[in-house]
Order: C-alpha cells, then sequence, then structure tokens
C-alpha cells in the first residue's frame, strides 16, 4: 500500500508540475521594473526572433536574454531610446550585428555572450560611453585594432570561449 500511495503522489506531484511548466512555456512574459528613474525591460525566454519595436522609449536597460534573435539591426535601436545604458542578449542565435548600432543611446554596458558571431561588432557610434563589453563563447576569430580602436571609454572586453 506505502508503494501505491507513493507512486500516486508521485504521479500527482509530476502532473501539477508538468501544468505549471507547460503554462509558463506558453505564456510569454514581459516583466517591466522601475526603480529611482530607472526602467528594466525583460523579455527572457520569450522565444523572440527578433528585438520587439514596441520597447517603452524610456527604457535604461533592456534584457533579452535566451531567446532565439539573430540578429541586431540598426532600426533595433538607432535614436529610439536615448537613456538607455544596458543590454543583455546573451543566449540567442545572435550571428550579425549592423555596422552602425545604438546610436543616440547612453550605452555603457553590452553582453552578447553565448552566441554565434564571428566578428566583432562594430560599437563606435557609442565610443564615448561604451565601457563593459562581454562577448564570450561566441565564433570571434580575430580582432582587430580598428574593430577597438575607436572604443574611447571601454575599460573591459571579456572574450573568453572565443577561438582567437
Amino acid at each position: 500500500m506505502q508503494f501505491i500511495l507513493r507512486g500516486f503522489y508521485s504521479y500527482f506531484y509530476q502532473s501539477i508540475m508538468e501544468s505549471v511548466l507547460r503554462s509558463l512555456l506558453f505564456f510569454h512574459t514581459l516583466c517591466v521594473l522601475e526603480t529611482s528613474g530607472a526602467l528594466t525591460v525583460n523579455l527572457t525566454a520569450n522565444g523572440l526572433v527578433e528585438i520587439p519595436d514596441d520597447i517603452d522609449k524610456a527604457v535604461t536597460e533592456v534584457i533579452l536574454n535566451l531567446n532565439y534573435i539573430t540578429e541586431i539591426k540598426r532600426v533595433d535601436f538607432n535614436y529610439q531610446y536615448p537613456e538607455l545604458v544596458t543590454i543583455y542578449m546573451s543566449d540567442n542565435n545572435l550571428n550579425s550585428v549592423e555596422h552602425g548600432c545604438f546610436r543616440d543611446t547612453k550605452l555603457k554596458r553590452i553582453n552578447l555572450s553565448d552566441n554565434q558571431l564571428v566578428h566583432f561588432p562594430d560599437f563606435c557610434a557609442v565610443n564615448d560611453t561604451l565601457e563593459w563589453i562581454t562577448i564570450n563563447r561566441n565564433r570571434i576569430n580575430v580582432i582587430t585594432s580598428t574593430d577597438v580602436g575607436c572604443l574611447e571609454a571601454v575599460g573591459s572586453i571579456w572574450l573568453g570561449g572565443n577561438p582567437l
């Protein structure tokens, strides 16, 4: 009898957990957090294939980790988010960042780790504000002085796990 009860509880618990997980997988969430003038938009694990165009214009931090986004285009960020300071886009399928992205932002930090980038992105549009770049575990195999020569404010570039 004890074995049957354990089996029932195990089955019951497993059914509830599967139901909860199914709900989480099919319920895409937008988390917006506003604290002391900072506005964070968190769209982690939402199954996104492109950067949404309806993000609040006053955003300071965008978190798009664990999605299926393949590219960052100029139209995604240029001249749209003048207060944007931080972008997290790790664990996507990024294979390209168009030249000239991030114009008219205050971008200081960007994380593009765990993607498929083969070239170091062009960050010259934010050369005087960008301080911190993380591009670990991509496919970047060369970085030239042209790639980083324009970056006046950068203090850290993290490149571990690339075939350099």
